[in-house]
């Protein structure tokens, strides 16, 4: 079989399963063949048979909704290649944009503290230490399976010196230490009620990474109530969410607050600064 053969059988399978199989099957195939996009396209190559049954074996997993990312156990974000599992959540585009703005917002300061609570697969911990050099990242997360994850991404960039891993539930270890300048969080904020009706791909992911208990804001409003407390004078948090989680925020008086829209135009980011 040759590979252009493979792709288009590849993305006939995946047509009914995903909303783009043409893209999925050219990066299975290039992860299984080797190939470059050009040379599937281009080349008459022959797939040698034992190829050709391991690509039929993850077409057939995605056809069950398994994640792309989970198959290839790796993502990019942000432009940096990440290992990921079933046991972690899978980094979105959405998240960029915020990961952007805490950078941004540390260039500003010399020596930055960071911390993210519940860094997962340590997608943008890593992000914040490869921009910035003098940086310091706390990142905390309660499952031990995430935290070997991101101390595997972690070692993979060369990150030890930076990156601090803890593993903790949401902001324990850090109470009445107003220690940080930046903390930045992507918490479960999918509301209880919605997780059945979530597509079958996102259920995939951990339940712990997407349910944000009633009304998506059970961790996001535990993060407020104890945010001035953890962060110092002038201090900026950053917390990912989506829209209908706004009207429920309980946002402590001493903090002044805005809701940014993200690269797609949604409302997205919640920034708070400590007064």
């Amino acid at each position: 079989m040759r590979l252009i053969e493979a792709l288009s059988y590849g993305a006939k399978r995946l047509k009914s399963y995903s909303d783009f199989p043409e893209y999925e099957a050219m990066v299975l195939l290039e992860e299984i063949s080797g190939k470059s996009r050009a040379e599937i396209l281009l080349e008459p190559q022959d797939f040698c048979e034992e190829k050709v049954s391991l690509f039929y074996r993850y077409i057939k997993k995605r056809t069950t909704g398994k994640p792309l990312q989970y198959l290839l156990k790796k993502t990019n974000f942000y432009g940096i290649d990440l290992f990921v599992d079933p046991k972690t959540f899978i980094p979105r585009p959405e998240t960029e944009l915020m990961t952007q703005y805490a950078i941004e917002d540390g260039k500003e300061i010399k020596h930055p503290l960071y911390l993210e609570i519940g860094t997962g697969s340590g997608a943008i911990a890593i992000s914040i230490a490869s921009r910035l050099p003098d940086a310091k990242i706390i990142a905390s997360d309660i499952s031990i399976e995430a935290i070997k994850l991101c101390k595997k991404n972690i070692i993979h960039h060369n990150l030890e010196e930076q990156i601090l891993l803890v593993c903790a539930d949401l902001i324990e270890p850090f109470k009445n230490n107003k220690l940080f300048d930046i903390v930045i969080s992507n918490p479960p904020y999918i509301p209880c009620q919605d997780m059945q009706d979530l597509p079958q791909l996102v259920k995939e992911e951990p339940v712990v990474a997407l349910d944000g208990g009633e009304n998506g804001v059970s961790v996001i409003n535990r993060i407020l109530k104890e945010s001035p407390y953890f962060l110092k004078d002038k201090g900026i948090l950053y917390i990912e969410l989506t829209e209908s989680n706004i009207p429920y925020l309980k946002i402590p008086g001493n903090l002044d607050y805005s809701i940014i829209n993200d690269q797609f135009g949604k409302k997205r980011i919640l920034r708070v600064t400590k007064r």
